[in-house]
């Protein structure tokens, strides 16, 4: 092996051998500068950390210790294809605009996504968990909120954007720094914040959701002091809003079916409405605070006086039976001038209404499934969207309100694998719920690819020259040959669950928690009854050699003879091996296991090609990839901010990788 073939370690993320403190920083750089190499570490393992906030290593694998200590330069983030609105069916979503008009805010998980508007596949990730980063290198990606976010607005000086989770708390942080410094958290609900709404002069806060003592509380954003007491409606509040004008107001939309006014500084109760049948569901006032609007799952809307609460007026649609919509209406969202209000609804429609004369203006048609049901809705300047039962967000048109101007897709699911085609620039993400989705690396334009072939978790998927591999969770291998929008796939049945997958040209081989299957033009053509459990396969580049890697803490090398396998190599693991990969040009063979370690091995002999395993993870890693060039090894691992699952190398400088936080992420690596 020459030296332009040693193999380097990248790890990501950046939690490798995760270091407490500086002082062992400082220790491991010193260990790696000592030329006495009687004074390295006692495990015997000399690194290379990069002058970034977090290590990674570089290994020369023919003589088992670092080449030189000089840094590799860092892995940066290159680009953040977020993940789209976490939806439920029969639950308002609530999406917020910048007040500048430049972004817009939604929450999927832990993470509070923040997109622009006028090129949605921009976006800053704030994924506050309760742990702190082991990856601080990340510099848009926190860890503060230990539950999952609900809801996120921004205060009307753009500064700032508070966010409510499932468990009650708030936590407010700034918009003007790259890294959201915290600056407030309370806890003002005792169970989910569903609504967030800041007065016009940004010194109150008032937050909706469920509870046990209250549904909904009013304080003063800088002390956290109450601010009067909302109490009178008795079910969970769903919605919250401050008048914009004085004198103040709030309104709520409660499960109760009712809507209430407080007035105040201190807010206290006045008065309240029945209108809705049903759950009342969202309340927006007007920009001019004149009036505002209430909708409910009666499919009703109605206008009310903005400062007694009195009924104005019922928004009808004479072909929705009397009703302003033929479904549940979820969300509301007013034009700037206060004269036209949006409005989204479970019968998979949005609308514009005229609102003083009360008649529908427009009306958009957006499918007909389940999945096409409108959860939620923005108007921001010359802006129109809404949020699909599916995720997507869709850009109304008008115009042309027959098709959206532009629908942005993606996961909101966990994304579970990745496959890159080199050949196009682009890769293929697979989720929990069994979606493929098409990526373009340049602009992260995605294309899901329809109609779905899996209705489960897709496990691992590979890309060859001309077909996308893909295994699922309903033990189905899927064999697509065109990966235009609309897809012909070969589906095949399987006898167990299978865990991985890869082929080339003329053969592809499936990993089952039973068996060892090969297939050849489409049909079964060896199967392979494993003693042991599964868990990972790998094919050589030259389709003469098999690896396969198993819940018993092994990798076996098979032959491949006329279509059958012929076990030849073992090598033992500490724990269930959970990935193999075989580099490019097929001379090594890269193992990793539930034990943390990283094994490359010479192929054919099966012997380790360095004296020392890499162990500089601190959680299981879960899978690995070999850049084109032969030279690099990146490894992604479990991890508290988002459990990084399947990772691929677009080129030798651009690494992707997808989590359990259903994002998809770019990494550059320039050497």
């Amino acid at each position: 092996m020459d030296q332009g073939q040693y193999p380097m370690f990248v790890s990501l993320p950046n939690v490798d051998r995760c270091l407490k403190n500086r002082s062992q920083f400082q220790q491991a750089h010193w260990w790696n500068n000592r030329e006495d190499l009687q004074q390295q570490p006692k495990n015997g393992m000399p690194f290379v950390f990069s002058n970034i906030p977090g290590p990674v290593s570089i290994f020369d694998a023919k003589q088992g210790h670092s080449t030189v200590p000089t840094p590799l330069p860092p892995l940066t983030k290159k680009s953040i294809f977020a993940a789209l609105p976490l939806t439920t069916r029969g639950i308002p979503l609530v999406i917020n605009g910048d007040p500048k008009g430049r972004n817009f805010l939604y929450c999927n998980g832990n993470s509070v996504v923040i997109r622009d508007i006028q090129n949605p596949w921009l976006s800053d990730v704030y994924t506050e968990h309760s742990t702190p980063a082991c990856n601080p290198w990340l510099s848009d990606v926190y860890t503060e909120h230990s539950t999952p976010a609900c809801v996120a607005k921004y205060s009307p000086s753009h500064s700032f954007i508070a966010s409510g989770d499932k468990s009650g708390k708030l936590r407010i942080w700034d918009t003007t720094q790259k890294e959201h410094i915290l600056k407030k958290e309370y806890q003002p609900l005792a169970a989910a914040i569903r609504d967030v709404s800041w007065s016009a002069d940004n010194q109150r806060i008032a937050v909706a959701g469920d509870g046990r003592e209250r549904f909904a509380h009013v304080f003063l954003f800088e002390t956290g002091t109450s601010n009067g007491n909302l109490c009178g409606q008795t079910k969970a509040i769903n919605s919250i809003d401050f008048r914009p004008t004085k004198p103040l107001r709030l309104v709520t939309a409660s499960e109760d079916n009712s809507t209430a006014i407080f007035e105040g500084p201190p807010f206290k109760f006045k008065t309240h409405s029945y209108n809705h049948g049903r759950f009342a569901q969202c309340v927006r006032y007007s920009p001019t605070g004149e009036v505002f609007a209430s909708c409910g799952a009666d499919g009703k809307v109605f206008l009310y006086d903005g400062t007694e609460g009195t009924n104005l007026k019922e928004l009808l649609d004479a072909a929705c039976n009397s009703c302003a919509h033929k479904g549940g209406v979820y969300a509301l969202s007013w034009n700037s001038s206060g004269n036209k209000l949006l409005t989204a609804s479970a019968d998979r429609t949005c609308k514009i209404w005229d609102v003083e004369v009360g008649n529908v203006v427009t009306t958009f048609l957006l499918g007909e499934t389940v999945n096409d049901q409108q959860l939620a809705c923005l108007w921001q300047g010359d802006y129109l969207l809404s949020v699909s039962l599916s995720g997507c967000i869709n850009y109304l048109d008008p115009s042309n309100p027959q098709k959206p101007r532009m629908v942005v897709k993606g996961h909101s699911k966990p994304v579970t694998s990745v496959a890159a085609d080199r050949d196009n620039d682009t890769f293929f993400t697979g989720d929990m719920e069994g979606a493929v989705v098409r990526w373009s690396g340049k602009s992260g334009n995605a294309d899901q690819l329809n109609p779905r072939w899996h209705s489960s978790q897709v496990q691992a998927m590979h890309k060859t020259k001309d077909m996308l591999l893909t295994v699922s969770m309903d033990d189905t291998l899927a064999m697509v040959k065109s990966t235009d929008e609309q897809v012909q796939s070969e589906t095949i049945k399987l006898e167990s669950q299978p865990r991985d997958v890869i082929g080339d040209q003329n053969l592809v081989a499936v990993a089952t928690v039973k068996a060892i299957l090969l297939f050849k033009d489409g049909k079964l053509a060896c199967k392979e009854a494993a003693p042991f459990e599964a868990t990972c396969v790998a094919l050589h580049p030259d389709g003469n050699l098999l690896a396969v890697g198993g819940q018993d803490s092994k990798v076996r090398l098979y032959e491949l003879k006329n279509l059958s396998l012929h076990l030849i190599k073992e090598a033992s693991h500490h724990g269930s091996v959970t990935c193999v990969r075989f580099s490019p040009n097929g001379q090594l063979l890269a193992a990793s296991d539930a034990t943390r370690r990283v094994v490359p091995y010479s192929i054919p002999s099966l012997e380790p090609a360095i004296k020392n395993d890499w162990s500089f993870h601190t959680a299981r890693v879960n899978c690995l990839a070999w850049s084109p060039c032969n030279r690099y090894i990146a490894s992604g691992r479990a991890h508290t901010m988002s459990q990084i699952t399947s990772i691929d190398w677009l080129d030798n400088n651009t690494l992707v990788s997808v989590g359990q936080d259903a994002m998809v992420r770019q990494w550059s690596l320039t050497l």
